[in-house]
């Protein structure tokens, strides 16, 4: 009794596995047959309205399930189609596009020309104003071109954004490094008079009056002479007009009185 069972089961199993394997046989027969074949174009703009079944250039039957494609912002979309036989036999057909954004994105500098000297620190991006795109946001910026801060000479930079889409947009700054402007030294003319060396515009005693005229304050020598004179001419006492020294340096002068 338990053979029979036995041989039941394993005819059962067998029955099973077999009608399995035709089963799957047909099932990848038919779907060797199911064809679908899309045109060529993959690349379209942003916004532009695409009919799905306008993507397919041939296919082995009418019904096909399409995606919905929405072309709102640029980049990649995979779109997958579903071609369905008279038996009802699924099979899958992948489709890749790119939509992009023909508008190209902004670069925009502070300044197109920049002078420094010598030694000083400068940083090319803190001269970007703007760089960025209406559907990708904020760009990176890339700069190209070689300066060197510790040489006078006038250095091109290109700066450099793309968007998603592959649209670059440039701008160019011209950079002059310039050598340090040397302080003057201010030296008296040979026919002023020196009262002599000192370390600081004295203060006279609180009996004498005095008034200065110094070179920092726009005056040169002899404009700074010239007040100190017309100055002391307008008073009727004994005066000096001498040059003051600071360090052995020409500040000014000064009317005493």
């Amino acid at each position: 009794m338990k053979l029979k069972h036995y041989l039941f089961f394993f005819l059962s199993v067998c029955i099973m596995i077999s009608a399995l394997s035709w089963f799957l046989f047909f099932q990848e027969t038919e779907e060797a047959k199911i064809s679908l074949e899309f045109i060529e174009q993959d690349r379209f703009t942003v916004n532009e309205v695409i009919e799905p079944l306008s993507l397919i250039k041939a296919t082995s039957t009418s019904n096909i399930i399409y995606p919905k494609i929405d072309t709102s912002t640029p980049g990649e979309k995979q779109l997958i189609y579903i071609a369905v036989d008279e038996n009802g036999v699924q099979k899958e057909f992948l489709k890749t596009i790119n939509i992009y954004s023909p508008k190209p994105p902004v670069m925009k500098l502070k300044r197109v020309a920049l002078t420094i000297n010598v030694g000083d620190s400068f940083d090319p991006l803190d001269n970007v104003e703007e760089a960025s795109d209406a559907y990708d946001g904020k760009l990176q910026t890339k700069v190209s071109g070689t300066y060197n801060l510790k040489k006078a000479g006038n250095y091109i930079l290109t700066y450099t954004v793309e968007n998603s889409s592959g649209i670059k947009s440039q701008a160019e700054l011209n950079l002059t490094v310039k050598e340090k402007p040397q302080k003057p030294v201010i030296q008296p003319p040979k026919n002023v008079p020196v009262t002599g060396t000192i370390k600081e515009i004295p203060t006279p005693k609180p009996s004498i009056k005095h008034q200065t005229w110094r070179f920092k304050d726009g005056y040169d020598f002899n404009s700074a002479k010239d007040a100190c004179m017309k100055t002391a001419e307008t008073l009727n006492v004994r005066y000096t007009c001498d040059v003051v020294y600071v360090d052995d340096i020409a500040v000014g002068y000064q009317l005493i009185y």
